[in-house]
């Protein structure tokens, strides 16, 4: 499927990246400014929420596997989201939000994930992810 023009989907990988990032600290004080009670489940949800969205991208594709692949690999990130918030574990957040990232990078056309997604999508989600994973481990308690 073609990628729509905007200029979001025009931006380059560094730059989608520098916005991951920034979005990425925009969320760390959510880590300091909130209880365990609050933003241990916040980021649960956000863990599920991100692993979501490539579900919609597995839809949009059309194609079975790419749909099913995206989907166990979703459900494995819930299944993080869902332990952490049973154990109040930060650190698996952490852990899920990382390996999240990883799973953004392996959407580069390079590195064999054939999901049709924007271009600017993996960079700016796996920055993003990795930011707020660094975050977890430095500033929650």
């Amino acid at each position: 499927m073609p990628e729509p023009t905007s200029t979001v989907a025009a931006a380059r990988p560094a730059t989608a990246a520098a916005v991951g990032g920034a979005l990425g600290l925009a969320t760390w004080p959510a880590l300091v400014g909130l209880p365990d009670t609050v933003h241990v489940p916040l980021l649960a949800v956000l863990l599920g929420a991100i692993a979501g969205i490539y579900v919609g991208f597995g839809l949009r594709d059309g194609r079975t596997t790419e749909l099913v692949v995206e989907s166990v690999v979703a459900a494995a990130f819930v299944a993080v989201a869902v332990l952490a918030l049973a154990t109040q574990r930060t650190w698996l957040l952490a852990v899920g939000l990382a390996a999240h990232g990883v799973w953004d990078i392996a959407h580069h056309p390079r590195h064999g994930m054939t999901t049709h997604l924007p271009r600017w999508y993996p960079p700016m989600c796996a920055v993003y992810d990795v930011v707020v994973a660094v975050g977890i481990v430095v500033l929650a308690r």
